[in-house]
């Protein structure tokens, strides 16, 4: 056993040449792939996957330099199918795994060599036929046509291909037992030697884990339980425990795999865009070694533009493509602003802006932004008008008047000696609409902005009857008696 496992070692240091010292160690975890740090167990999203169909489930993760883009195995024991996931995190169906000389019950591992996508299933029946065990070792070849390559047997009583992957010319399998049988095997297959029925080369044993996917990274095994990252060499060591805390998951890790980071195209531009005062503007979107589709339908990497609204990119690189939108604003500073005033009542106004501009943004005294302000008080108020290229402001003294304790006399002596000749109201009345009737209700004077001007004029002497109407709609009646 030990000297196998020493090949088996030897065989992993040469193959790691193949390997770029630049990839990346990923994991699968709750419809997100994220990058592995291995000294701190530190993970990061790095992609997002969108558009997987209600409630399916995703298991496993390799990916495929050549194509840039990552294969998973969806609904592993319901109905299950391959899904692809490309750098900008979109999700579509690969293969529905529909053999023609055989149905497929369960897929429960899945590996990547040559282009060419390796799994194991059950050929026998699924859980409800109480068989949920993946015995089978199929591919997907370059013409996306389902292969049989071989079943396993093994010293167990139920083998299972519970975890794979294939390296150069070999077959890796771990094969696992829950509690009740308590056990954890490691095997391997030759690739190029595969009859229908194949019996793998046990290389470890060990008590029962959980792993949920495992990969070649920097010249080790890796595996992942939970979330836990371990690493097979000669035994099983316990690396670090991954913390998921910063990207919000409870979940545990449903696969792993290595990745060679691959930047897809990105603009320096801001989503939204405001120009002040200018008759157009150019949208550079410029990437090394890439091709451009405006929502116009032209292709070059830059478009002017001299309208409000949005605009669409879609720019392709050899790592994939990604959508790019960028809304446009065409502004010009704000014009000069004036407050109308419009009594509310006698002791409140209100104000608001002269030609209301709706594309302006407005602000009372600093913090109200309705459009129509009330005071009560008497004071200067300011407003201001902004947009995103400027502000305009305006300011006005209003005087708040009161009319409490107002005193109105209630005889004048019309006699030319210049004491009490004339009705002298209030002077906060002055400039009111008043009316004077006779006792009969005649109207006999009126003036629509009194300012103590009346006499009597020719009128005899007696009771005379008073309503002086104020602009805001108040008015004091009473009585003046005239006596000559």
């Amino acid at each position: 056993m030990k000297f196998k496992i020493f090949l088996f070692i030897i065989f992993l240091f040469r193959f790691h040449s193949i390997f770029s010292q630049d990839y990346e160690l990923v994991g699968l975890i709750d419809n997100k792939i994220v990058s592995i740090d291995q000294a701190t167990g530190d993970t990061k999203i790095i992609i997002e996957i969108e558009n997987i169909p209600n409630e399916d489930v995703l298991r496993d993760l390799v990916y495929q330099e050549s194509k840039k883009e990552f294969y998973t195995i969806v609904n592993p024991t319901d109905n299950p199918y391959i899904g692809k996931i490309s750098l900008s995190g979109e999700f579509q169906i690969l293969n529905t795994l529909n053999a023609s000389f055989t149905e497929i019950y369960t897929v429960e591992a899945i590996s990547l060599f040559n282009e060419e996508i390796y799994f194991s299933a059950s050929l026998n029946g699924g859980p409800n036929e109480n068989d949920p065990y993946a015995e089978s070792l199929l591919k997907i070849n370059l013409e996306n046509k389902i292969e049989f390559l071989t079943e396993i047997n093994t010293e167990k009583p139920y083998p299972d291909i519970d975890v794979l992957n294939v390296i150069k010319d070999k077959i890796f399998i771990f094969d696992g037992a829950p509690p009740n049988q308590n056990f954890l095997a490691f095997y391997e297959l030759d690739l190029n030697n595969l009859p229908e029925e194949s019996y793998p080369q046990n290389i470890y044993n060990s008590t029962y884990m959980p792993i949920a996917d495992f990969t070649y990274f920097n010249n080790k095994i890796l595996f992942v339980e939970n979330r836990s990252l371990y690493q097979f060499n000669t035994t099983i060591e316990k690396i670090i425990d991954i913390n998921t805390e910063n990207i919000s998951s409870n979940e545990i890790l449903k696969g792993i795999s290595q990745f060679l980071p691959c930047s897809l195209p990105t603009i320096n531009l801001d989503n939204e865009i405001t120009t002040c005062n200018q008759d157009y503007i150019v949208l550079d979107v410029e990437n090394e070694n890439s091709t451009y589709l405006w929502s116009d339908g032209s292709v070059n990497s830059s478009l002017t533009v001299n309208k409000s609204g949005t605009y669409e990119v879609e720019i392709t690189n050899s790592c994939g493509s990604k959508k790019f939108k960028v809304d446009v604003k065409f502004e010009s500073h704000p014009n000069d602003i004036k407050i109308e005033i419009e009594p509310n009542s006698c002791d409140s106004y209100l104000l608001q802006p002269k030609n209301y501009n709706k594309r302006y943004n407005y602000l009372w005294q600093g913090h109200t932004t309705d459009s129509i302000y009330t005071v009560t008080k008497t004071g200067w108020y300011k407003l201001i008008a902004s947009n995103d290229c400027g502000t305009k402001t305006d300011s006005i003294f209003i005087e708040i008047k009161n009319y409490t304790e107002i005193l109105l006399p209630n005889v004048i002596t019309p006699n030319n000696d210049k004491k009490n000749d004339k009705f002298v109201i209030d002077e906060r009345l002055q400039g009111a609409e008043i009316s004077i009737y006779n006792r009969y209700g005649k109207l006999v004077y009126q003036n629509p902005r009194y300012l103590n001007d009346w006499d009597s004029g020719n009128l005899n002497s007696g009771h005379y009857f008073y309503q002086i109407t104020l602009d805001c709609g108040d008015y004091y009646k009473g009585w003046i008696e005239v006596i000559k």
